[in-house]
């Protein structure tokens, strides 16, 4: 009877989450989807900027060049993301001043690229694409339905859960089969899911840069900056390791999106680099290289923390002060000499 009562608010529970759950609309193409519940554009929006101010400031805060951030931000937000099929979004753009390699989007229209990944791109065709996938990502609203399926998953696996501790043959001591089981596999289908939207958000990249002029020819370019990046550390391409990462495999998507080209009839007078792109390129190259000496000059400093080594200190300070002669006006070169300074506990410096 307990067994037969359990199953039953199981299957009240499922059937709750059908009913109650309710299908959302993709913006990009009408097709339909699952979803627990239906938010809003604004709601959207202050998801967004809720989590925002962490991804900043984890990644090195705003990049201090207003410059090179009105020229990017015109193609981003003017040229593109205002002529989306979401086009009332309060779009924003901002560059991330790391070195690291990434570029990403969060819900209600914030679309980042970072220095580092920004210094390796090669055509202003290429960065469009680039920045037409995160758009893709927004418009296709690829974040919302994630926390949907990640949130029903872990309802659907807590059930199985306590059925199979219910079960009359199970000892109290006997350690759960089917739920992490059902969790595993759930985690794979989730992932497929996750590299399905990049391959559609690499489609979705074309057809916004050739909204905007530009060349869709030149995406490719950036996945294969990424592969030779890879061989150059030693790295290779793992059909393993793609299975089980988010996103697919650089030659993956490389095929795709040249067989997607294919299908499209492109216009004639598109643009590959205009002329203000290689002085805006240069720029942050040459900022790039003054960022690789300060990266370094931090190393040296955490390993003099370890080892106690005054002289891999005083490495990092010839590092440092030369970054900002050659950089003035970034303050994170500065927080660097702060920080040896801590380390030589000369608190006057630092300050």
């Amino acid at each position: 009877m307990r067994s037969i009562a359990l199953h039953c608010r199981l299957i009240l529970v499922l059937v709750t989450l059908t009913t109650v759950g309710c299908f959302c609309v993709d913006p990009v193409d009408d097709s339909r989807y699952f979803c627990l519940t239906h938010v809003s554009p604004q709601e959207e929006a202050e998801i967004g900027a809720a989590y925002a101010p962490n991804f900043v400031a984890q990644s090195g805060g705003r990049y201090p060049d207003d410059e090179v951030f009105a020229f990017l931000n015109e193609i981003v937000v003017d040229k593109m993301a205002r002529h989306s099929q979401r086009p009332d979004l309060p779009w924003e753009f901002q560059i991330l001043n790391t070195s690291a390699l990434n570029a990403f989007a969060l819900p209600g229209g914030k679309v980042f690229v970072t220095r580092g990944l920004l210094s390796q791109v090669e055509s202003e065709a290429q960065f469009a694409h680039l920045m037409g996938h995160e758009i893709g990502h927004v418009c296709h609203k690829h974040a919302l339905r994630g926390q949907g399926r990640n949130a029903l998953l872990g309802v659907i696996v807590g059930l199985i859960g306590i059925a199979e501790s219910a079960l009359p043959t199970r000892g109290p001591d006997d350690p759960l089969i089917f739920a992490p089981t059902a969790g595993a596999i759930g985690q794979l289908a989730t992932l497929k899911f996750s590299r399905d939207q990049e391959l559609q958000s690499d489609e979705r990249g074309v057809d916004y840069a050739i909204q905007a002029g530009y060349d869709p020819r030149e995406a490719p370019k950036t996945f294969e900056t990424f592969l030779e990046l890879k061989e150059s550390r030693g790295e290779r391409e793992s059909m393993l390791g793609g299975m089980l990462a988010t996103h697919p495999l650089d030659s993956k998507r490389i095929a795709r999106i040249d067989d997607y080209i294919e299908t499209l009839t492109l216009p004639d007078d598109l643009l590959i680099s205009s002329r203000g792109w290689s002085a805006i390129r240069d720029k942050v190259r040459g900022a790039q290289e003054v960022y690789n000496d300060y990266d370094r000059a931090m190393v040296l400093v955490q390993r003099a923390r370890d080892e106690e080594n005054e002289q891999l200190l005083d490495e990092a300070e010839q590092l440092l002060r030369s970054a900002v002669q050659r950089l003035p006006g970034h303050a994170t070169l500065h927080t660097g000499l702060a920080s040896m300074s801590v380390q030589r506990a000369d608190p006057r410096s630092a300050l």
